[in-house]
């Protein structure tokens, strides 16, 4: 299992930890005891878009014009669950960018892979990071599923939701 930086709430005595496994989110409950740690696994989370943290740069060489993203980690399983992809912009604090995948291929002699986009990537009203959340921002990539782009104001509309 690769490294990751769980997320942590504290909600009425309880800790919530929401975790990447297997490119999976999960969410496990963990009483605040040291003595009587219990977790109770609630389930997988499907998804059908990846959000990749991306410079200015990259957007408009790579993105904008070359439509593709690469240098992507993924596990090959997941690899036809995802139809969609996101940048989240690190210097806007935001997700402006939404495009339709094309083709995943492997990138050049690496483990990584490439995102090949369908068409013109779409500007969308801006999914911005909140101060609420500020650790919300991706650092890597991060799974969620493309329906909750509609309503979305903030990140945490796309990445906390459990529907």
């Amino acid at each position: 299992m690769s490294a990751f930086n769980p997320c942590v709430l504290l909600v009425s005595e309880k800790i919530i930890f929401l975790i990447l496994i297997d490119n999976s989110m999960s969410l496990t409950f963990e009483n605040f005891d040291a003595k009587k740690s219990k977790k109770k696994k609630i389930g997988k989370v499907d998804f059908d878009t990846i959000v990749c943290p991306a410079h200015d740069w990259g957007i408009q060489d790579v993105f904008l014009k070359e439509k593709r993203w690469y240098a992507v980690t993924m596990q090959k399983k997941n690899i036809n669950k995802i139809k969609f992809l996101a940048l989240y912009e690190i210097r806007w604090k935001s997700i402006r960018y939404v495009a339709k995948i094309k083709r995943i291929e492997p990138f050049e002699n690496t483990r990584k892979f490439q995102i090949i986009i369908e068409g013109e990537p779409i500007k969308i009203k801006s999914i911005r990071r909140s101060k609420n959340y500020p650790h919300l921002a991706p650092q890597n990539k991060v799974y969620t599923k493309f329906e909750y782009f509609k309503n979305a104001t903030f990140l945490e509309d796309i990445f906390l939701r459990r529907d």
